[in-house]
């Protein structure tokens, strides 16, 4: 029997990271190909219904009770979250939407800097105004 030092049992096999209690398992991510899945709050779910987000219904997956047996409602729930899916194309879309929104939020930002500044060449972090025509 080969040696082995004390040290080596000790040694982690894999790197320690934190829990992550949102991740949605691979055997329901399976179920849905074509879909991308999110936990929505309960108190949002009106809203994220409207924007093309649909529950995932717990038959769908697997069954669930709760402690004392009494049957949930057929969502799949964590805490107060429902799981949800939309079809990727619309998820795609949507992020397309929001990083629009968010360029022009910033392109308003540095016009605003701009006229604060007077024209001048400035820096402020990792952006860099120029007057036009430099």
């Amino acid at each position: 029997m080969p040696d082995i030092k004390k040290d080596e049992l000790n040694k982690p096999t894999t790197p320690w990271q934190p829990a992550s209690i949102l991740l949605v398992p691979d055997s329901i991510k399976s179920k849905y190909p074509g879909k991308r899945l999110r936990w929505v709050r309960k108190s949002d779910l009106d809203r994220k219904t409207a924007e093309g987000w649909t529950p995932i219904k717990e038959s769908d997956t697997l069954k669930r009770t709760v402690i004392d047996g009494a049957q949930l409602d057929s969502t799949l729930q964590k805490r107060e979250l429902i799981l949800c899916a939309m079809d990727e194309e619309l998820a795609k879309s949507r992020d397309a939407y929001y990083a629009s929104k968010t360029k022009g939020a910033l392109q308003s930002s540095v016009d605003e800097y701009k006229q604060k500044a007077g024209g001048d060449n400035e820096v402020y972090g990792s952006i860099s105004i120029t007057k036009e025509g430099d």
